[in-house]
């Protein structure tokens, strides 16, 4: 079983990504857009051991074709094949 400081990594990871090829603005706005303060995700990211909330996972998950299954427990990729949509 995945620890909260091993899918707070890969939340962060999945999200930076996001960033960096311009799927997502900033985390402020990823934050805003989720009803989440940008000062808790900044603590949540320098104190890995913090359960992060369900909303933001599953806004990555839903919104951003990340792999649930990558993000929960670290198998297989990242991006769900393009096929794969949640509904």
């Amino acid at each position: 079983m995945a620890t909260s400081e091993e899918i707070n990594r890969r939340f962060f990871t999945a999200l930076d990504k996001l960033i960096k090829a311009r799927e997502i603005k900033s985390a402020r706005q990823f934050c805003s857009k989720n009803g989440y303060l940008p000062t808790n995700l900044s603590r949540l990211r320098s104190e890995p051991g913090r359960e992060l909330p369900t909303r933001l996972l599953s806004a990555l998950v839903s919104d951003h074709n990340i792999s649930g299954d990558w993000l929960l427990v670290g198998t297989g990729s990242m991006k769900k094949p393009k096929h794969v949509r949640n509904n």
